[in-house]
Parts: structure tokens; C-alpha cells; sequence
């Protein structure tokens, strides 16, 4: 049976301002851009059409509501959502900033939040980017583990990444940089 040792620690608080900039991060992807680029032309065409149909307020106001939708669509959308979800996770967690904690086990990653605790076994890490002190670990599952250097209160993040390496290469394979 393995031994539930912490090895390596990173325990940060979370708070609305990093909470936006990882949702702005996640708008960087490609896929995104294209989404977001395609809802701007839908609303600068929208609007193009209702000026252009002026003298019938009826359509200025469909091309007005359409355009609108468009805008948020395009560049609100994630921002009220981002909001949302980082209210609901406060009011969860008992108050408006928390702490995260990610330990690396003998056997497994451990996320804690409040009451809430993940385990991710070292087979589901999928690669690692850094940079500037700041750490992403992608796992299977399209979930993301997001460190800062400075902030490990057990080991340090140079220990930390050879011993990723070391875990994963037990599984025949060695994560790579992404």
C-alpha cells in the first residue's frame, strides 16, 4: 500500500482579479479567437444593415438588438459567466478570497479548496508549460493545474518538476514541455 507523504507543496490564495486572468488566458486559444472574431463581424454587419435601413425604425431596432447581442456574445459573454461562477464558488467556500492548495503525494496530485478535495493520479499529467513562475500542469479530462513558483511552502518548483518527470517516467513515458 503507498504512503500518503507530501512532497512537494504549492498553496496560494485565490482571489477575483486571478480568477479573470485565468479566464482571459483560456480566451488566447485559437478555436476562441476565430468564435470571437466571427461574433464581431456578426455584429459590425448587423449594425452596417441597420444604419443602412434607417428609415424603417422597426429593422434599425432588429439590427440594434442584433448587433448588441453580438457584442456580448462576442467579448461579454465569458467575462458575466467568469463572474458568476467565481460568486458561486465564494459563497461556497465561505468568502470571497480562498486558499488552493495543490500537494504531490507518493502516488497522486491533490487539489484542495475549501471543502473540496481532487485526486489526480501522476498517469493523467499531460505535459507542463512555464513560464515567468508561473506552472500549468494539464491533466487528461481537459483540466488544468495552475502553480506559481514563488508560492510553494514545501519543496521548490525545480524539485517539484523532476519529480513530475521522475513519476510519469515510470510510466514509460516522460511529460514533455508544451
Amino acid at each position: 500500500m503507498n504512503q500518503r507523504k507530501v512532497w512537494y507543496k504549492c498553496s496560494y490564495t485565490l482571489d477575483r482579479r486571478m480568477y479573470f486572468q485565468w479566464g482571459a488566458e483560456s480566451r488566447t486559444r485559437a478555436s476562441v479567437r476565430v468564435k470571437t472574431a466571427l461574433w464581431g463581424v456578426f455584429a459590425g454587419g448587423c449594425l452596417l444593415l441597420g444604419i443602412h435601413n434607417r428609415n424603417s425604425v422597426l429593422l434599425l431596432l432588429y439590427f440594434v438588438f442584433f448587433t448588441l447581442f453580438g457584442m456580448y456574445r462576442g467579448f461579454l459573454r465569458w467575462r458575466v459567466a467568469a463572474s458568476r461562477q467565481y460568486s458561486l464558488l465564494a459563497k461556497q467556500y465561505g468568502g470571497e478570497n480562498w486558499v488552493r492548495t495543490v500537494s504531490f503525494e507518493t502516488d497522486r496530485i491533490v487539489l484542495e479548496e475549501g471543502n473540496f478535495r481532487a485526486d489526480y493520479p501522476y498517469e493523467d499529467v499531460l505535459g507542463v508549460t512555464e513560464r515567468n513562475g508561473y506552472i500549468r500542469i494539464f491533466l487528461r479530462g481537459d483540466t488544468v493545474l495552475r502553480l506559481y513558483g514563488d508560492r510553494f511552502v514545501r519543496g521548490t518548483w525545480e524539485d517539484c518538476r523532476k519529480w513530475l518527470d521522475g513519476r510519469t517516467a515510470r510510466e514509460g513515458r516522460k511529460i514533455g514541455e508544451n
